[in-house]
C-alpha cells in the first residue's frame, strides 16, 4: 500500500513539473501575466502549482522611430519555420556595434524587470 502511495505522488510531482516546464516554454493564448508570488493568495498559488505560471506573447508597442531613430526590420526563419524579428538601427561607422537581446517573455520596447 505504501509502495502505490508513493509511487502516486511520485506520478502527479512528474506530472506538475511537466506543466510548469511547458508554461515557461510557450506563451499563454490570452488572458494576464500571473502576478509575483508574494501578491497571490493561497488559493491563486494553488492554482499556479497545479496549471504553472501564464505569460502572454509579447508585442512591441514602440519602435526605434518613436524615439527619432530610423531603423530596419529584418524576420529570420527560426527553428521549426518560426519566425525570428529584428530590428537593426544603422549608425555612423566611428560608433561600435552593439547587440540587445530582450529577457525572458519581453518584447524589444520593454526596458529590463528588476
Amino acid at each position: 500500500m505504501a509502495g502505490g502511495s508513493v509511487l502516486v505522488l511520485g506520478l502527479l510531482l512528474n506530472a506538475a513539473a511537466f506543466e510548469h516546464a511547458r508554461a515557461l516554454t510557450r506563451f499563454s493564448p490570452d488572458g494576464p501575466r500571473t502576478r509575483r508570488a508574494e501578491s497571490l493568495s493561497a488559493t491563486e498559488k494553488l492554482q499556479v502549482l497545479v496549471e504553472g505560471v501564464r505569460i502572454p506573447k509579447p508585442r512591441n508597442r514602440r519602435t526605434p522611430l518613436d524615439v527619432g531613430l530610423s531603423y530596419e526590420r529584418h524576420v529570420f526563419a527560426g527553428a521549426h519555420g518560426l519566425p525570428i524579428e529584428a530590428w537593426l538601427v544603422p549608425a555612423s561607422a566611428d560608433h561600435g556595434v552593439v547587440v540587445l537581446f530582450q529577457g525572458h517573455a519581453a518584447s524589444k520596447d520593454q526596458p529590463p524587470r528588476s
